[in-house]
């Protein structure tokens, strides 16, 4: 399956990792999109005044 990892503060990748076995009382859940605000890069790129 596909992952995204932080690899470093600046730094995030899409890798490919082992599907993992869920237990007891656990979920896997299959994204089928997903997004970024523009905060969220703000932060990610160490530019928000309160991050």
């Amino acid at each position: 399956m596909k992952a995204g990892v932080y690899v470093s503060e600046t730094k995030a990748v899409m890798q490919q990792k082992t599907k993992p076995v869920i237990k007891e009382g656990e979920a896997l859940v299959k994204v089928s999109h997903a997004g970024i605000c523009g905060t969220d890069m703000m932060i990610y790129f160490g530019k928000h005044p309160r991050a």
